[in-house]
C-alpha cells in the first residue's frame, strides 16, 4: 500500500493488526507434528493480520480504477462500510473475514486487479463480492445497513451465512441487501428473498451452509460442510452443488467417526484440528481415481476440499494430512523456511509430476501426520484389518523418508528451516525404530521403488548426445565413458495405469501374500519400449532378487532404456540386462 492508500483507510491500530510471536518452543512442535492449540491460534492471528492487509491493499488497488465496483458503490463507501461494522460488531466482522472462503477471494481478486489472472465475470463482480462480506457480517450482527451486492450465477453468497437465490429465471447482476428491524432481506429485479430468523436453517430461496458437529473424549469439534460457496475450489469460483440429505447424513456419520478416531488415538492432535480445521469441501467422487483426492491452499486457512471416503479411518487420515498443509501454509505465511525457487524439481514419491521444494516440504510434513496416525491405528488395532493398517504405515513411512533425505540436505533451507526440518527427522526417527513384519516392510519398499521407477521412466529424459556416445560405446564393446550423463525433467502429467501400491492393498485386503516378481517373465514377454509398466517390472524383479544390474535400473531405467532402444535400431540384439549391467554405476545428472 502506498502512503495515500493508507490516509484514505481504516488505521491499523483500529483493526487491530499487530505483529506475530511464535515461540521457539511452538515451532518445534509444529515440527514434530505435536503442535497444540495454542501454536493454532498463534497461526491463525497472523492469518487475520494478513488478511486485513490484503484487504487494505485491495482496497487501495481499487481506489485507483474508477470502474473497480462498477455499478455498486465506489470505494469510498466501502470504507466508510467496513469501518462501521467494524466499530460496532468487531467481532462479527472477524468471523467473515477469517472464513476461510473469504482468504481465497482476497487472493484471487487481487490477482485480477494486478492482471494476473483473469476474472470469469465483469471484475466489479469479483471486487463487489466485498459487500456481500460487510452484508454478512451486519447480518450476524443485526446492524440496520443498506446496500447493494453482485449477483453471480443467479444467486448471492454470503460467507458464512448461506446462499440466497434470483430464481432460475433471473438474469440481473446486483442485488439490493438491506437489515432493517432485524429483518434482513435481499431484493431481485422481482423478487425478495427474506432470510429466516435462524440463517442456519433453509428458507424459501435460501441456502443455510450447513455445519458438522462431532464429540468425543471430552473433544468438541464443529466445521462448515460447505456445498455453495464460489470460492470453496482452490481457484476459479465454481457454482453450488448442493448435497441431498442423505449425502449430508453420511457425511456427519462419517465425521464423527472419524473424531472420535482422532480423539481416542490421538487426542493432543485432535485439539489441534478443532482449533484450525473451519471448512471441508466435498469434491465429486472420481471412479477413475486410484485414491481418495482431497485439497487445502494457504490462501484458504482452516478449509479442506475431498472427496467422501469410503470409512472413517481414511476421513480421519486424510483430515490429518490435510492439516498438516494448513499448518505449514500458516507457518509459512509467517517464516521463510526456503529461500526463493530456483527452478529446480524434485521427486516426490507420491506425485506423478516433477515438485518444487517447497512443494516436497508440503507432501513430507503431511505425510509425516499421515505415517503417526497410521502407526497409532496399526498399533493399537487387534482386527482383521491389522494388516492392512501395518501396510499403510509403513509405506507413508518409507515415502516420508525418501522426501525427507533431499529436504533435510537442501541448501535452499534458512536457518529457520533447518530447524523445522531437524525436527521432521527426529520424529521420523521414532516412527523408523517400530518394527513391523519383514512382508508389510518388503511390499512398501515394493510399492515405493515401483513408483519411484515409473516416474524416471516417464520424466526424466537423457540427452540424445549422451545416449549416442553411450551407444557407441556399447556396440564397439568398450566400457563406458567417464563423462557425465545429461538428462532433463519434463512433466508427463498423471500416470494413466494403477499404481502398484493400489495391487497391494487389494492383494492384503484378500489375506494374499504379496508375491515376487518375476524380472524372467517379463523379459521374455518385451514388446514396447515405451511400455513403463514391462521397464518398472524388469527393474523391480532384478531389485528384488539382487541380480546383477538391478542397481542401474533402479536408479536410472531410463538411461538402461534408451541405451537399449539405440542399440536395438542400430542393429544390435542387446539384453535389457546385460545393458544395466554394463552401465554399472553411471547415472544421469
Amino acid at each position: 500500500m502506498t502512503e495515500n492508500d493508507m490516509a484514505s483507510s481504516p488505521s491499523g491500530g483500529a483493526f487491530g493488526l499487530s505483529r506475530h510471536h511464535l515461540p521457539v518452543a511452538q515451532l518445534d512442535a509444529l515440527a514434530r507434528s505435536d503442535a497444540g492449540a495454542g501454536a493454532v491460534q498463534v497461526l491463525s492471528a497472523a492469518e487475520r493480520t494478513c488478511r486485513l492487509m490484503l484487504l487494505f491493499h485491495l482496497l487501495g488497488l481499487c481506489g485507483q480504477r474508477p470502474d473497480a465496483f462498477g455499478p455498486l458503490p465506489g470505494t469510498e463507501q466501502a470504507w466508510k462500510a467496513l469501518t462501521a461494522v467494524q466499530q460496532r460488531a468487531a467481532a462479527d466482522l472477524d468471523v467473515v473475514l477469517m472464513h476461510p472462503q473469504v482468504g481465497t477471494w482476497l487472493a484471487g481478486t487481487l490477482r485480477m486487479l494486478k492482471d494476473v489472472a483473469r476474472p470469469r465475470a465483469p471484475l466489479w463482480s469479483e471486487t463487489g463480492w466485498l459487500y456481500a462480506l460487510i452484508f454478512a457480517a451486519a447480518v450476524r450482527a443485526g446492524l440496520p445497513i443498506r446496500t447493494r451486492v453482485p449477483v453471480r450465477d443467479g444467486a448471492v453468497l454470503l460467507p458464512t451465512l448461506g446462499l440466497v437465490s434470483a430464481g432460475h429465471d433471473s438474469s440481473c447482476d446486483v442485488a439490493e441487501a438491506e437489515v432493517r428491524g432485524g429483518r434482513a432481506t435481499v431484493t431481485f429485479e422481482d423478487r425478495q428473498v427474506v432470510l429466516p430468523a435462524d440463517p442456519s436453517r433453509d428458507g424459501p430461496g435460501w441456502w443455510a451452509l450447513r455445519r458438522m458437529e462431532a464429540q468425543a473424549g471430552g473433544e468438541r469439534i464443529e466445521v462448515w460442510l460447505d456445498d455453495i460457496d464460489p470460492y470453496r475450489d482452490l481457484a476459479d469460483a465454481i457454482t453450488p452443488d448442493r448435497l441431498t440429505p442423505d449425502s449430508v447424513a453420511r457425511w456427519s456419520a462419517l465425521f464423527g467417526e472419524a473424531w472420535q478416531i482422532l480423539c481416542e488415538r490421538w487426542p493432543a492432535y485432535a485439539r489441534c484440528v478443532a482449533a484450525g480445521l473451519k471448512s471441508i469441501s466435498p469434491l465429486p467422487i472420481d471412479p477413475e481415481a486410484n485414491v481418495i483426492r482431497s485439497a487445502s491452499t494457504a490462501d484458504a486457512f482452516g478449509a479442506v476440499l475431498l472427496e467422501q471416503p469410503v470409512d472413517s479411518s481414511m476421513l480421519a487420515v486424510t483430515v490429518v494430512h490435510e492439516m498438516q498443509h494448513v499448518l505449514l501454509g500458516g507457518l509459512l505465511r509467517m517464516i521463510p523456511l526456503h529461500t526463493a525457487d530456483d527452478g529446480r524439481r524434485f521427486y516426490a514419491p507420491w506425485r506423478d509430476d516433477p515438485r518444487p521444494l517447497s512443494g516436497l516440504h508440503q507432501g513430507a510434513y503431511a505425510f509425516l501426520g499421515m505415517s503417526e496416525l497410521w502407526r497409532r491405528l496399526y498399533e493399537s488395532s487387534t482386527g482383521p484389518d491389522t494388516r492392512s493398517l501395518g501396510f499403510e504405515f509403513a509405506y507413508a513411512r518409507r515415502q516420508t523418508g525418501m522426501a525427507m533425505r533431499v529436504l533435510s540436505r537442501s541448501p535452499a533451507l534458512t536457518g529457520i528451516g533447518h530447524r523445522f526440518v531437524e525436527g521432521m527427522v527426529d520424529h521420523l526417527r521414532v516412527m523408523n525404530a517400530v518394527r513391523l513384519p519383514v512382508e508389510l516392510e518388503r511390499a512398501a519398499w515394493l510399492a515405493v521403488a515401483s513408483h519411484r521407477t515409473v516416474w524416471r521412466l516417464r520424466n526424466v529424459t537423457v540427452e540424445p548426445e549422451s545416449v549416442a556416445r553411450l551407444t557407441g560405446d556399447w556396440l564397439a564393446g568398450r566400457a563406458p565413458g567417464s563423462e557425465p550423463v545429461r538428462a532433463r525433467l519434463t512433466d508427463a502429467g498423471t500416470y494413466p495405469g494403477v499404481h502398484r501400491a493400489t495391487v497391494i492393498r487389494q492383494q492384503i485386503a484378500r489375506d494374499a501374500t504379496v508375491p515376487t516378481v518375476d524380472c524372467t517373465a517379463w523379459a521374455a514377454g518385451y514388446t514396447d519400449p515405451g511400455d513403463h509398466h514391462w521397464w518398472s517390472e524388469l527393474a523391480l524383479g532384478l531389485a528384488d532378487r539382487r541380480l546383477p544390474g538391478w542397481h542401474a535400473m533402479l536408479r536410472d531405467p531410463s538411461l538402461v532404456r534408451e541405451v537399449f532402444v539405440a542399440a536395438r535400431a542400430a542393429g544390435a540384439n542387446p539384453d535389457p540386462v546385460g545393458v544395466a549391467v554394463w552401465l554399472g554405476g553411471l547415472g544421469s545428472a
